[in-house]
C-alpha cells in the first residue's frame, strides 16, 4: 500500500508591520483656516470672520483716505506754488505773446533765477510750453520737442493749475529722474500783463518731501 507522505514545510512568512513614516502635508494657509475654524462653534467663527473683515475694510479704507489726503494736499501746495512761479517767470515771458521762441536773455534770466535765487530751495527744473505742446524753455537744456504733456497743458489753458506725481516715463523726462527721487509736476498758466490772456504753460517739478511741507 501506498504511504502518502504529507510533507509541512516547517518555514513560515511572517509579514511584520511596514516600517514607514507618516509625512502630514503642511497644507495651505486656507485649509489651515478651515481646519481652525471647523474646530469652532458657530458663534466664535462669526466673531473671527467679521473681525477678520473689519480689519481688512478699516485697512482699505485707512489707505485710501491717506491718499486723498496726500493728493488735497499736493493741489493745494501746487495751487500756491502756481502764485510763486508766476511772479518769477512772468517777466520773461511775455514776448511768447507775439513770438514763438524766447529770446537768448530771456533764456539767460531764467536760468540765473534757477541759480541766485531762493527758487532752486524748491524747484528743481522748469519747461516752458506754448499753448500748441511745442518747448520753448528747458532747465536742462536737453531737447524735449518731440514729447508734449497734452492733456495737463489743455487744462492749463483753460486756467487750472495741475499738479500731479510724474510718471517720469518719458524720454524727456531724463533729467528729472537722475534725482533718484519721486517728483510732483505742476503745470501753470502764464499770461500776458494788461490782457490776461494765457501765452505760454510753465511747468515745474519738486521733491515729493517738499509739496507736503
Amino acid at each position: 500500500m501506498a504511504t502518502e507522505a504529507k510533507v509541512e514545510s516547517n518555514s513560515k512568512t511572517f509579514v511584520g508591520p511596514a516600517n514607514q513614516t507618516m509625512v502630514e502635508s503642511p497644507g495651505t494657509w486656507s485649509q489651515r483656516l478651515r481646519h481652525l475654524l471647523a474646530g469652532l462653534n458657530r458663534s466664535t467663527q462669526f466673531i473671527l470672520l467679521a473681525a477678520l473683515i473689519m480689519g481688512l475694510s478699516m485697512a482699505f479704507v485707512g489707505s485710501l483716505v491717506s491718499q486723498q489726503i496726500r493728493l488735497a494736499a499736493a493741489h493745494s501746495a501746487g495751487e500756491g506754488a502756481a502764485i510763486y512761479m508766476e511772479a518769477y517767470l512772468d517777466e520773461y515771458v511775455q514776448e511768447l505773446a507775439t513770438a514763438s521762441t524766447l529770446k537768448p536773455e530771456s533764456v539767460q534770466a531764467i536760468d540765473d533765477l534757477m541759480k541766485e535765487t531762493s527758487l532752486k530751495q524748491h524747484v528743481l527744473s522748469i519747461k516752458i510750453w506754448l499753448p500748441d505742446g511745442r518747448n520753448v524753455y528747458s532747465t536742462s537744456k536737453l531737447p524735449v520737442f518731440y514729447y508734449h504733456p497734452a492733456g495737463p497743458i489743455a487744462a492749463a489753458m483753460q486756467g487750472k493749475v495741475v499738479t500731479r506725481l510724474s510718471p517720469l516715463d518719458h524720454d524727456e523726462h531724463a533729467y528729472e529722474r537722475s534725482f533718484g527721487r519721486p517728483l510732483y509736476e505742476t503745470y501753470v498758466p502764464l499770461r500776458e500783463f494788461g490782457s490776461g490772456k494765457i501765452i505760454a504753460i510753465g511747468e515745474f517739478y519738486e521733491m515729493e518731501h517738499e509739496i507736503g511741507s
